[in-house]
């Protein structure tokens, strides 16, 4: 089974997809570099995951053409988080266009199986894996101790011929093997916030609705 997660850069998509690979004998494409196409990668069977950010220059149907998921999961953040930690990211390119595409993706959401909110994957772990579970994702309570380093991730996809061939993806910014609720929520300026509301209102207005009231 194939399982795909698509998200903003910085929105915690690398840690979610580090997550629900901590299944054994699970391949993982934890970090696609966000300028390429994810590969086609045959499964025989297989559980692998792979992420892929929102790039406006890839459009997801790319990565789903050719990467041919039997799953798709959308990770969503709060956009003034996810702006504000971008801004400090020289190499992350067009911001503003990444967050049009992002308000595309928020409103087309039916198109996903499931939708995450990092906040409430960061705050309350344990309820993000019934949810899983509901849509055919075998993830269970001990993934939550992260018993699979990223290097043991990396070791074992050398053992599939698609993946030890792609090359082109990481790890993110993943710096510890927990989830780690202190960084929900940061402050941020209000310049961004006025900013953010022309750029993805919708996804603006579920946020407010939702944390901000």
């Amino acid at each position: 089974m194939k399982t795909f997660i698509y998200g903003m850069q910085s929105s915690g998509a690398s840690l979610f997809t580090y997550f629900i690979a901590q299944g054994e004998r699970t391949y993982a494409i934890i970090d696609n570099f966000n300028y390429v196409v994810l590969p086609p990668i045959s499964d025989d069977g297989q559980n692998i995951v792979a992420k892929s950010t929102v790039n406006p220059d890839i459009h997801i149907d790319e990565h789903i053409q050719s990467f041919q998921p039997n799953l798709k999961v959308l990770v969503l953040r709060h956009p003034c988080q996810t702006y504000a930690s971008l801004l400090a990211k020289p190499y992350c390119g067009d911001i503003d266009r990444k967050f049009i595409a992002m308000e595309r993706m928020f409103v087309e959401q039916n198109r996903f199986h499931l939708v995450i909110q990092y906040e409430d994957f960061v705050l309350h772990p344990i309820k993000v894996i019934p949810q899983m579970q509901n849509i055919g994702f075998p993830a269970q309570d001990w993934f939550l101790s992260f018993p699979r380093s990223c290097e043991d991730i990396e070791t074992f996809n050398e053992t599939h011929p698609d993946i030890a061939s792609h090359r082109q993806y990481g790890f993110g910014n993943i710096r510890e093997r927990a989830v780690n609720p202190d960084l929900a929520f940061q402050s941020v300026s209000p310049d961004i916030e006025e900013k953010l509301l022309t750029l993805c209102p919708s996804l603006c207005a579920f946020y407010r609705e939702k944390y901000d009231a």
